[in-house]
């Protein structure tokens, strides 16, 4: 086999393993300073320990489960069965990447991917892993909500292959052909890292559960949801925001839906933005307010009646979990009328894309 040029050998290492192992249909667990991790390429792996790095102008790759480590040469040289010739050529036909573009980079699954995973760690459900969901929810006063579809599941969550356990709840719904995006929530939020305690595989999305009710809850996230379902005892349609960032999809979700009214419970920042003294360091403001604000404003404009539900602010508190945590006596529909803040739209709703 004839040398190569040294330069040539230099080009093919900077071509980003993780952009081409994502193009071959390989998707990340996470990407995170110039560092990614996958589910195995080479062979089967429930649990991601494939890892590629770059590092000193070259990417490399090492797989947990063998051991077995190298360059993009002898990555394409196993994945594709190829000589080394073969491999530079190909690496060489790809972009390369000097200043890696990763950092701070998360790759969204696709709805067939979120699909295909959730059917995994369904098939794998036990008894015993039911029971720490059930009691996820049971120390948090929450029924346990069968209908949903919970799975439980572990992801890795660095680069030093810390793995977490999760619940997953399906969003928009559990229905296969609906779902796009899992929502994670950490089994222990109370011991780990706040940036661990939330996932999303997928786009995250809002979610969704549709009842014959007239009337739909809004809140921010599905745990209030649920609180604001069991203090209302199932009388309503629900929906969690999920992000605020997801406040523009709500019109077009309600034009599909067409509640008769749309009860709004978004968060309520409890403390005071102000400071107290010129030595008092001023709070960042909660985005909760804005938003609802927000959603109230483009739901009125769009031809819904408006209920701003009060009971947690008039509680003291930030969200309807933490007032069924405080206060767990059920709330009619009336009662949300009278103490809420009822807005009436100046012209019909019109019906739009579905959500």
């Amino acid at each position: 086999m004839p040398k190569l040029d040294p330069t040539i050998l230099t080009q093919a290492r900077q071509v980003d393993l993780i952009c081409y192992l994502h193009a071959q249909g390989h998707e990340p667990v996470y990407v995170r300073n110039h560092k990614g991790m996958f589910h195995s390429p080479l062979r089967e792996d429930r649990n991601p320990s494939f890892s590629i790095t770059y590092k000193n102008g070259a990417w490399k790759w090492v797989d947990f489960g063998t051991g077995e480590h190298g360059d993009g040469m002898d990555l394409l040289m196993q994945l594709h069965q190829i000589d080394f010739q073969a491999a530079v050529k190909l690496l060489l036909k790809l972009p390369v990447t000097t200043t890696p573009q990763h950092s701070s980079t998360r790759y969204i699954l696709s709805p067939r991917e979120v699909r295909r995973l959730y059917c995994q760690w369904k098939d794998r459900m036990t008894p015993e892993l039911g029971f720490y969901i059930r009691q996820y929810f049971l120390e948090r006063d929450l029924a346990f909500p069968e209908e949903l579809g919970l799975i439980y599941l572990e992801r890795i969550v660095n680069e030093t292959g810390l793995t977490l356990p999760y619940i997953g709840i399906p969003s928009p719904s559990a229905q296969p052909h609906l779902m796009t995006s899992l929502e994670c929530r950490a089994l222990d939020d109370q011991t780990i890292e706040k940036q661990y305690r939330r996932r999303t595989l997928g786009d995250k999305a809002l979610w969704v559960v549709r009842r014959p009710a007239s009337g739909i809850l809004i809140t921010e996230s599905i745990l209030d949801c649920l609180a604001g379902n069991q203090l209302l005892q199932n009388r309503t349609s629900l929906c969690a925001i999920n992000s605020i960032n997801n406040i523009d999809r709500l019109v077009p979700c309600m034009q599909q839906l067409r509640p008769s009214t749309v009860y709004l419970a978004l968060d309520h920042d409890t403390r005071s933005a102000t400071p107290t003294n010129t030595h008092t360091k001023k709070r960042k403001k909660d985005p909760g307010p804005r938003a609802q604000e927000q959603a109230k404003d483009q739901l009125l404009d769009a031809g819904f009646r408006v209920v701003e539900v009060t009971h947690h602010v008039r509680a003291g508190v930030k969200d309807l979990h933490k007032l069924l945590k405080q206060n767990p006596t059920p709330i009619s529909l009336e009662q949300l009328e009278t103490f809420g803040i009822v807005h009436t739209p100046a012209h019909k709703q019109h019906h739009g894309t579905p959500c």
